[in-house]
């Protein structure tokens, strides 16, 4: 009890590291200076800050979304249209609006309680939102290896890989990405505990724990798809079916699980349709609705990372730094960087020169070591998917034309997440 307590801090102090300036000091999760832009009058009173688009976004978007919505909530009335865009918008039609999201009502609640005014109350609910999604991505990492029999000291530095890496990070300001991320390695850790149960099913003993846990699946899935990113959820799926698949090859009761993967599947997907139907009807509509063709791919597949851009996994700042205005790089810092830490990097090198060895070594593997090296698979499998992904490759051209909504994605290296999970 005192280690799994001694664990819980310290995945709260991994998560507080890159958010305690709103944490403890009261900031807010927005570009100061843009705030200029909307009441010029405040512009000596702000520091300038560099300009850049998707900052931008944080401020004329998402604070904006999350205010508007946080106002008709408290007014008693579902968020489902706002005539403050344009000349009207079916609000809650747009995922990333998050007007469905568990946590936001469960946030709007406690905010309730603040006599602040309703913008103030709106971004302080961004800021520990986003606290509370780097705690989920870390917890989330540390189970799922945690379930391979890594050490707890190998999980806890493989959670903050991919918890504390330039995805989770970079991307704060804009914050449906890291959310809809960070659910993505506990949905992994719930079916891999359900295939487990499931191979050791001996009814009636363990009828609850498989039940529970497909449940559990199904449930963090279900959130994954309300947390408001299009393009990260896709990417998600495609990872959950690949690990699905990998965890297929080594059990035994392969039927009764592929029936269970649909069923869990299906049911994240009834959990979530209140958000994804509307979604799904809104989108012939929107400026990114055009059908696929040759010359949107080869745009789309130069957008991806190219071996200098690799470079970054350990010189983030190769490019330059978004916060001094020094950045030179392509399109946005936040979709170049793929930087989880330098020592991770050299740790992950160690992991694999040692798998490497001992698999290649003639002594018969321990049960410990089968299940190390499985880790290691599954590992290098996401990291080979987010990468094919991510580059722009050919892999994604089978995607870009008869995957629904694939061809209207932003820069395909946002699905760097895979690799740093």
């Amino acid at each position: 009890m005192r280690r799994h307590f001694l664990i819980a801090v310290s995945l709260l102090a991994l998560a507080a590291v890159p958010h305690w300036r709103t944490l403890f000091l009261g900031e807010l999760p927005l570009p100061e200076g843009y705030l200029a832009l909307i009441a010029p009058e405040l512009k000596p009173l702000l520091r300038p800050t560099p300009w850049n688009a998707l900052w931008w976004d944080g401020i004329g978007q998402f604070w904006a979304w999350r205010t508007e919505a946080m106002r008709q909530l408290t007014s008693g009335h579902l968020p489902l249209w706002t005539n403050r865009v344009g000349c009207g918008f079916p609000f809650l039609a747009n995922p990333q609006t998050q007007s469905l999201y568990p946590p936001i009502f469960v946030g709007q609640w406690l905010s309730n309680f603040s006599r602040a005014p309703l913008p103030l109350r709106s971004a302080r609910l961004m800021a520990w939102l986003a606290f509370l999604h780097t705690f989920l991505a870390l917890l989330g990492a540390y189970l799922l290896l945690r379930s391979f029999a890594l050490s707890r000291l190998s999980s806890l530095v493989g959670a903050a890989a991919f918890g504390l890496g330039s995805f989770q990070t970079a991307w704060l300001l804009l914050p449906t990405l890291p959310a809809t991320a960070s659910w993505l390695p506990l949905t992994l850790f719930c079916w891999r505990r359900f295939s487990l149960a499931l191979d050791n099913f001996s009814p009636p003993l363990n009828g609850s724990s498989v039940i529970g846990w497909l449940i559990g699946f199904a449930l963090s899935l279900a959130m994954l798809l309300l947390a408001g990113h299009g393009q990260i959820a896709l990417y998600a799926l495609l990872a959950v079916v690949l690990f699905a698949a990998l965890e297929l090859a080594q059990r035994r009761r392969r039927w009764q699980f592929v029936v269970a993967f649909v069923v869990g599947v299906v049911l994240a997907l009834l959990l979530s349709s209140a958000q994804l139907l509307p979604t799904m009807e809104l989108m012939p509509l929107t400026h990114r609705h055009a059908p696929p063709t040759w010359d949107g791919y080869r745009a789309f597949a130069r957008r991806g990372l190219t071996l200098t851009d690799w470079a970054t996994m350990v010189l983030p700042f190769l490019f330059g730094n978004p916060m001094d205005g020094s950045y030179f790089g392509k399109e946005s810092f936040a979709d170049y960087c793929a930087y989880a830490g330098f020592g991770i990097f050299a740790l992950a090198l160690l992991a694999i020169s040692h798998s490497l060895a001992t698999f290649l070594s003639v002594r018969p593997l321990r049960s410990s070591s089968v299940m190390a090296h499985w880790s290691f698979l599954c590992g290098f499998a996401l990291f080979l998917l987010g990468a094919l992904l991510a580059s722009g490759s050919s892999f994604n051209l089978p995607f870009y034309f008869f995957v629904p909504g694939f061809a209207q994605l932003g820069t395909p290296s946002r699905a760097l997440f895979l690799c740093q999970l």
